[in-house]
């Protein structure tokens, strides 16, 4: 067997990639801008599950590079939770500027607290999205904002490069 599948089964890639396929048929039936969000909050929070291999401890111990596999990994979960985003009536760069978003607080999320909670901050920035009285806060509500938003882009790329960083050099926390 190839480590690559080895490396897909211990990361639960088939219940990730279906969750995702899930998510982009409830966007196609939904249909509107609301959706957006909530599609990749749901891809993405499904996909931090495998962000830590089923023996934490054997991934430290291995005697491969981590890094750029983690780093790899989360740049994968950005671009399948995007394509999957793609579908809606959304302009693209709104749908990659949430996926690239979310996914890095799923990456500082499991660094933080592990897989388990792994899922907080992206659904923590969804509600967040929608909670009243925030609107006019284009960095806090960046996952409603337009395409066009800076602010939004500005708070997604901060999120994505923290979550890059912190998820390919430090790894999940041990609990």
């Amino acid at each position: 067997m190839r480590w690559w599948v080895l490396y897909a089964r211990s990361r639960r890639l088939g219940v990730t990639v279906a969750a995702m396929a899930g998510s982009a048929v409830a966007l196609l039936v939904l249909g509107h801008a609301h959706a957006v969000p909530v599609g990749t909050t749901l891809s993405v929070t499904v996909a931090s599950a495998g962000l830590v291999g089923a023996d934490a401890a054997l991934d430290r111990v291995a005697s491969i590079r981590w890094p750029p596999r983690r780093a790899a990994h989360l740049i994968g979960i950005a671009v399948l939770t995007g394509l999957a985003s793609l579908p809606s009536a959304v302009p693209p760069g709104a749908v990659v500027r949430d996926a690239l978003g979310q996914a890095g607080l799923a990456g500082v999320g499991v660094t933080l607290f592990g897989e388990s909670f792994g899922w907080c901050l992206p659904f923590a920035a969804l509600v967040v999205t929608y909670l009243p009285g925030l609107a006019w806060i284009p960095a806090a509500t960046w996952l409603a904002q337009p395409a066009g938003s800076t602010p939004a882009l500005v708070a997604a790329i901060a999120f994505g490069v923290t979550g890059l960083l912190s998820y390919s050099a430090i790894g999940c926390r041990r609990v």
